[in-house]
């Protein structure tokens, strides 16, 4: 399952608008139904399978780390 969620985290990072990052930048990525949750700079994100805009979750000075 894990294999199967970084795929298709790759797949779908050009259509959320991240495409232009540093390779390995996304970091934790997991999946429930129609959402992605991740790990960049240092907060949680999520963002829908479909596609879209990223939403950061979290903007406190601390580091975050695998987001469920």
């Amino acid at each position: 399952m894990k294999k199967f969620t970084l795929f298709l985290f790759a797949l779908l990072s050009p259509l959320i608008g991240f495409n232009q990052t540093v390779p390995g930048y996304f970091m934790h990525p997991d999946v429930h139904k129609n959402t992605v949750v991740f790990v960049a700079e240092g907060d949680i994100w999520m963002a829908p399978l479909s596609g879209g805009m990223a939403t950061r979750l979290t903007t406190h000075p601390g580091d975050e780390s695998d987001p469920k």
